[in-house]
């Protein structure tokens, strides 16, 4: 629910250590190298409303994936699942572990 820039400076403030941590498909999952999304109107066209659930997945790339926040979005680069190393977070989604379309931060598993 909290907007991007929040989300971001919240990151960078704690990491590497405590590290900041939400929930995957209903396990722990950290995240790092959050950066705030200043989207260029072209790059808007492949984006979900604004109405987009928080903590949404709206887009992946080669360098890692984008989330919806409360207002605006983070690129998040780094990840790191339960006894695991950190990954590239575009790893993960080539794993099919992270796809567009699921909620970090939900309890339950997301779609």
């Amino acid at each position: 629910q909290r907007p991007a820039s929040d989300v971001a400076a919240h990151v960078r403030s704690v990491t590497p250590r405590p590290g900041a941590s939400t929930m995957l498909a209903g396990e722990p999952l950290k995240v790092a190298d959050a950066l705030l999304v200043r989207p260029s109107p072209e790059a808007l066209l492949d984006v979900p409303d604004d109405d987009t659930q928080p903590g949404t997945v709206v887009s992946v790339d080669g360098e890692g994936i984008v989330v919806r926040c409360g207002d605006g979005l983070v690129h998040i680069a780094r990840l790191q699942l339960p006894g695991r190393a950190w990954t590239a977070a575009a790893d993960l989604v080539r794993g099919r572990r992270v796809a567009v379309g699921m909620v970090l931060g939900a309890v339950t598993p997301s779609t």
